[in-house]
């Protein structure tokens, strides 16, 4: 009897552990879901945006979800590109801005009586 009742606990035991385990997948897998469904939506107003209409007309192509979503990848590829490679040059350009317009506020009170 007593063999029979701890095989018995032991069963419900494994049970509620494997349900728990299935139980907290399942939730896993639906919030992932959920996030893939909230990263398609589109933005608001995307088939009126200036710089996609622009890029479109130029690659000659309809507004679709798919094109704004090529638009967007590409774009997102380009400012990354973009930040990496001209931030140093614009740093060197703005010092050397900065020191022309020292120059000349010298010069131009050194002209004046």
């Amino acid at each position: 009897m007593r063999k029979n009742l701890g095989h018995s606990l032991l069963a419900l035991l494994l049970a509620a552990v494997l349900g728990t385990g299935l139980v907290m997948g399942a939730d896993a897998a639906m919030s992932a879901r959920s996030s893939r469904r909230r990263r398609n939506v589109l933005p608001v107003g995307w088939m009126y945006d200036m710089r996609y209409t622009v890029w479109r007309t130029r690659n000659g192509l309809s507004a679709t979800p798919q094109t704004w979503k090529k638009y967007a990848r590409e774009r997102d590829r380009f400012t990354r590109r973009d930040r990496g490679i001209y931030s140093p040059l614009l740093d060197t350009l703005d010092g050397a801005v900065e020191d022309i317009s020292a120059i000349i506020e010298a010069q131009g009170s050194a002209l004046l009586p």
